[in-house]
């Protein structure tokens, strides 16, 4: 992998600007597209092509590498391990996960994913001094946003193996990319904003979609800003193959099973109640933000971040969602988070228009605390009733399963 990256290099070619000639252009999520760029340019082949998601191959337009790793509809069928894990451990190692999710979204929908899973395990608070509130966070929310967009960028996603992780743990957030940095190119070097991009083909998407600014000047302002917020110096790893970038964080944010069991007034859960309760704004981020916080603390799932040997799209054995036995002990009727004017199902197709989730981020989009309520009374009947479907309906139970409206839920929408 090393040598082919080296030959590119003196070649002057990408691995994501070179061409997929096997691949008919609906590959592309096409509609992602023209969403990320509704109001900037309007797309077309023409387009496509200035940004070199499609090229041109023996007379004909075909998607590039970087077009697929950033808006193929299946994109892990030609790149494995284009994905992103995140998980939430207990204390400062990997012995103990308390929550994670896998992250299957185009590319730049991806970075907001992630700041999601953050977010929903931080702690908020609220400044009013302002004529508009403020919400405050318990992580360096702008720091941790520019590492993530650098990963996506620089990952060398000609490596197979492991996918970018993101790890939160009490004391520090880690975001690891495969590859190492480019030949020629030092940690002291990136840190004083010398930049060569490893993908100028997604590089060139992100700085339209204004993800990032100018080149160069990321990881310098990341310093910048740690200074500003008196953080420790985040520190850049090269390790086994791939950079580590880890943040520390202003406080520890102590969590034990027993306090995610309770709800009680440590640790993240109560942060997130108290911001709930001050004012914090409806819609997905919020209901992302106050989701598998009150989870039981058990979780079915095989560790996707701790167990790197295992095949995210196979069957795990259970279903977080489905499963009966993973909530003891909670109404599975009531919920008292739930408004009792509102008819579950609508609500369910609602959270579902702006496009598929998987089970838990459905869960925590509709404000719910308790799982069998979500189950018995959103998810079961919203599916008997042909609203939504599973996008992997053979593979009920598998970590990857997402759900999605019918052309029939899809109806229930008001006009736009």
């Amino acid at each position: 992998q090393l040598i082919a990256e080296l030959q590119r290099g003196v070649a002057g070619i990408s691995f994501d600007a070179l061409p997929m000639p096997d691949l008919p252009i609906d590959v592309l999520d096409l509609k992602a597209i023209a969403k990320d760029f509704e109001g900037r340019r309007a797309v077309d082949e023409s387009m496509l092509q200035s940004l070199r998601i499609l090229v041109k191959h023996q007379g004909r337009l075909v998607p590039s590498q970087g077009g697929v790793l950033l808006y193929g509809l299946d994109r892990r069928q030609y790149f494995d391990d284009a994905w992103i894990q995140c998980g939430r451990f207990i204390g400062n190692d990997k012995a103990d996960i308390f929550d994670h999710i896998d992250i299957l979204d185009p590319l730049p929908k991806a970075v907001d994913e992630v700041m999601l899973f953050l977010k929903k395990h931080a702690m908020r608070g609220a400044d009013f001094s302002e004529i508009r509130r403020k919400d405050l966070w318990s992580i360096p929310i702008n720091i941790l946003r520019e590492v993530v967009i650098n990963a996506f960028v620089h990952a060398d996603y000609s490596r197979r193996g492991t996918p970018i992780r993101v790890a939160f743990y009490d004391n520090r957030i880690e975001i690891e990319s495969p590859g190492l940095l480019l030949p020629g190119l030092t940690v002291d070097d990136i840190k004083r904003g010398v930049s060569q991009l490893r993908n100028p083909v997604i590089a060139r998407v992100f700085r339209e979609l204004e993800l990032i600014e100018q080149w160069g000047s990321g990881i310098p302002g990341i310093f910048r800003q740690a200074v500003t917020k008196k953080l420790a110096e985040p520190l850049i790893e090269e390790i086994a193959g791939r950079i580590r970038f880890t943040v520390s964080l202003p406080e520890i944010l102590p969590l034990t099973r027993e306090q995610s069991r309770s709800g009680g007034d440590h640790g993240p859960s109560a942060g997130l109640a108290s911001g709930a309760e001050s004012g914090a704004e409806s819609g997905a981020e919020s209901g992302a933000e106050l989701g598998q916080v009150t989870d039981s603390g058990t979780d079915p799932v095989t560790d996707p971040v701790t167990d790197s040997g295992t095949d995210p799209v196979t069957d795990s054995g259970t279903d977080p969602v489905t499963d009966p036995g993973t909530d003891p002990g909670t109404d599975p009727v009531t919920d008292p988070v739930t408004d009792p004017d509102n008819d579950p199902v609508q609500r369910v197709v609602m959270a579902l228009a702006g496009g598929e989730l998987a089970p838990s981020a459905l869960w925590a989009r509709l404000r719910l605390k308790h799982r069998p309520t979500f189950r018995e009374n959103y998810l079961r009947p919203a599916i008997a009733q042909g609203l939504i479907e599973a996008t992997i309906p053979e593979k009920p139970h598998s970590r990857l399963q997402k759900y999605r409206l019918t052309a029939q839920g899809e109806a229930l929408l008001p006009p736009s």
